[in-house]
């Protein structure tokens, strides 16, 4: 018995010291813990000077841990490299030991969202911890907004960056900057600067390096900036795609009867050493790649010397000269293909519903060798064939009928010629109904042009909500728009200042410190089948 009494008292001893010996969450039941930890203290107190801390310790209500996930803990002025940060409990340190802290200087640390409790995840508001290695703290304040030159949403990891004077701008791509901050929501505030000299820019940091690189987005303010009071953008700051620190050729391929040159930016235009043998050019609809189609019979083999040319301003700009050696004997050129599309989109942009396309421009199209047939009616037929703007590829039949009726089209051998001489040599037949306007949508009103740019184009475009280009046209004064057969849904209208009229948007440049190209949205517009929105106005600030 007094064995048994012995072992119960010490497996008593045990789980008592088991249970005190446990650190960390609590037991489950009752509610969740949703209160995140509170901040009690630190040393060095905030805001302290005459400060050359080797660490700065946080003291919480409750065990945290560190997320070292998080990638908005930010130092400035910047440091070479981020120091250790620790939980050790219910502190937090930051050690500050191997760090060169510069004198007279204001340091403020931002925590972001790194510290979290240790039971739920429960995220510690972020804290401001300031601190001079002088006399005095900097307290100097710079805000403002950023916006997107073109697209409709801000881009994530966006930060506005401070860099000294004396920097070159090419310092934005490889070094952090002095002061920076993130933006939240398209606005941004800085604070503890010190007064001085600086360049100001605005980055899209992808990658999260503090540097910028090609394929995000960039801004910047016009020359250096001298802070000694608190400033305040009143206009927003701009973002543009970077693409780099010239425009160069990215790609290279020569095939017999076709080279395809693709750049690292958008191009304006190509002309080559042999003009007689390019029959075609194709440009794509960011006109950064080119395809040329070239007469091999009677050139096979030359070097072509291909001179590219871009828009800068008002000016053309040769930016490369290319020369082609003969191409490959092995390639083979695709088989021509030829369909007959019936396509609501065409008829809503350019008003015909029928078109021939194909994957190799098209040199001519006989109407005499179309045929229609159905329902023992004749089809109106007019201006048969008409090319699709200046485009090869695809050219309109001209044809209204019923919506009722049922119809069908047959393209007979040898209806269709492309480039190369080369017929269609099979019978192509597709049916077809005419559409019913009561089926869709339509839309009309107003663009009104400031008056300090009237007679300076612009050009319209409707898009959907994801983005897409439903219809386009140039203007240079205030004009009206109708848009008929538009599916039911959400649209935006957008109007860019065509500043040197080639028909695209043109982002700025950094080096060159030129704007992007001007551009504004309207509001949404839901088109419901059957509905017509009239009298739309939209104001132009250009």
């Amino acid at each position: 018995m007094m064995r048994i009494l012995t072992y119960v008292s010490y497996l008593v001893h045990v789980l008592i010291f088991v249970s005190c010996a446990v650190v960390g969450p609590s037991p489950p039941g009752g509610p969740e813990d949703k209160t995140p930890p509170v901040l009690i203290n630190q040393t060095p107190p905030n805001k302290a000077v005459n400060q050359k801390p080797t660490k700065i310790t946080l003291y919480y209500d409750e065990y945290v841990l560190i997320d070292l996930v998080a990638k908005d803990f930010v130092i400035t002025p910047s440091i070479p490299i981020m120091p250790p940060i620790i939980s050790l409990g219910k502190r937090v340190q930051l050690d500050l030991s191997k760090v060169e802290l510069r004198p007279n200087t204001t340091y403020s640390i931002t925590t972001g969202s790194i510290i979290k409790d240790n039971n739920n995840n429960n995220v510690a508001p972020s804290q401001k911890i300031v601190f001079s290695t002088g006399p005095v703290i900097d307290s100097l304040k710079i805000s403002g907004t950023i916006t997107d030159s073109y697209r409709q949403t801000l881009p994530d990891n966006i930060i506005f960056s401070l860099y000294n004077s004396v920097d070159l701008d090419s310092t934005i791509l490889r070094d952090k900057p002095l002061y920076y901050t993130q933006s939240i929501g398209g606005s941004f505030k800085l604070d503890y600067i010190s007064p001085g000299s600086y360049k100001l820019f605005a980055l899209e940091d992808k990658n999260q390096n503090l540097t910028l690189d090609v394929g995000e987005s960039v801004s910047f303010i016009d020359g250096n900036i001298f802070l000694n009071k608190d400033t305040v953008f009143t206009t927003a700051i701009r973002l543009f795609p970077y693409q780099g620190e010239g425009l160069s050729i990215s790609n290279i391929i020569v095939n017999p009867n076709l080279t395809v040159i693709k750049t690292s930016a958008p191009i304006d235009s190509i002309w080559t050493s042999n003009p007689n043998r390019v029959l075609y050019k194709d440009y794509n609809e960011s006109k950064d790649s080119v395809s040329l189609f070239t007469n091999n019979k009677t050139a096979f083999g030359l070097i072509d010397t291909f001179h590219i040319y871009t828009i800068a301003g008002n000016k053309r700009i040769q930016i490369d000269t290319i020369i082609t050696q003969k191409p490959d004997d092995k390639f083979v050129l695709p088989k021509t293909s030829i369909r007959i599309n019936i396509s609501k989109e065409n008829l809503r942009r350019y008003g015909y519903f029928l078109s021939l396309k194909s994957n190799v421009p098209i040199r001519k199209v006989d109407a005499s060798m179309l045929r229609f047939t159905g329902n023992n009616l004749p089809i109106s037929v007019k201006d048969m064939v008409i090319p699709k703007d200046s485009e090869r590829f695809e050219y309109f039949i001209n044809v209204s009928g019923n919506d009722r009726l049922a119809y069908r089209l047959i393209v007979l051998p040898g209806a269709v010629v492309d480039v190369f001489g080369v017929a269609n040599k099979d019978t192509l037949v597709a049916g077809f109904s005419a559409f019913n306007d009561k089926t869709f949508g339509s839309l009309n009103g107003y663009l009104i042009s400031s008056k300090k740019s009237k007679s300076r184009t612009k050009y319209f475009e409707l898009i959907n909500d994801k983005g897409v280009v439903i219809a386009k046209s140039s203007f240079k004064d205030s004009t009206n728009f109708d848009i008929k057969y538009l599916d039911a849904g959400t649209y935006f209208i957008r109007v860019v200042a065509d500043v040197n009229e080639n028909g695209r948007w043109d982002g700025g440049n950094l080096w060159l410190r030129r704007r992007p190209e001007e551009v504004i949205y309207s509001n949404p517009l839901v088109v419901k089948t059957g509905w017509l929105i009239k009298d739309i106005r939209l104001e132009l600030p250009f």
